[in-house]
């Protein structure tokens, strides 16, 4: 669940939820919606419970919520309306920092950074999954398009990465068994999952993408 970065509609490549989808070999439905605000999300939750009955929800909203507002704490409130509807329903919520921002609107920046520090410290105080995807996109000017706030194929890719390694963490990887019919070998005893050539070509972007010129 989330804004345009979730939907993937800024870049040319895959989405995060479909990236993550060919890393683990089932279907990861995409209910990201461009545009989108953390209250969006919060009143769309009961029916995305009742189309997927879901075992595990990624959320990553608030982007949009600093560009409206400079009401961080509503984003918290609609966090929390989410993991408890979730968690009502026999679903683990995994809930995303949002990806800093670097256009040139020293507030907006300042906001992102408030955003976060409040979802880490929501994460902490339900005892719920976070990733981390601010700290891991800090300083990385190169994840990003043009528009310096939607992240690029790259920077997708490694909020697939850090997702995965969230579902790692958390043991769901245990009870998947990838079809070999469906071109994914099984994960072997070692949790190895296989990775597509896509998967892999986007991941490769982070290292070789060449940074943006710094402003001396």
């Amino acid at each position: 669940m989330g804004d345009s970065i979730t939907a993937g509609s800024e870049i040319t490549g895959p989405s995060y939820p479909e990236l993550l989808s060919e890393r683990i070999g089932v279907e990861v439905h995409n209910e990201g919606v461009g545009g989108a605000t953390s209250t969006r999300g919060a009143a769309a939750v009961d029916g995305v419970i009742a189309a997927y009955q879901p075992d595990y929800v990624l959320i990553l909203y608030g982007v949009n919520d600093m560009w409206r507002t400079d009401r961080s704490e509503l984003v918290i409130e609609n966090l929390d309306y989410m993991v408890v509807r979730l968690q009502a329903n026999g679903a683990v919520p995994i809930v995303a920092t949002v990806p800093p921002n670097f256009k040139d609107d020293p507030y907006l920046v300042k906001l992102h950074e408030i955003l976060n520090r409040r979802i880490r410290s929501y994460a902490r105080s339900a005892g719920i999954t976070l990733v981390d995807v601010g700290a891991a996109m800090e300083e990385r000017r190169d994840l990003f398009l043009a528009d310096r706030f939607h992240p690029n194929d790259a920077g997708t890719a490694l909020i697939a990465a850090l997702f995965y390694d969230a579902l790692v963490n958390l043991g769901v990887l245990d009870a998947l068994q990838p079809a070999d019919d469906e071109g994914m070998a099984p994960i072997d005893d070692e949790g190895t999952v296989p990775i597509t050539d896509r998967l892999l070509d986007a991941l490769i972007d982070i290292l070789t993408v060449e940074p943006e010129p710094q402003s001396p």
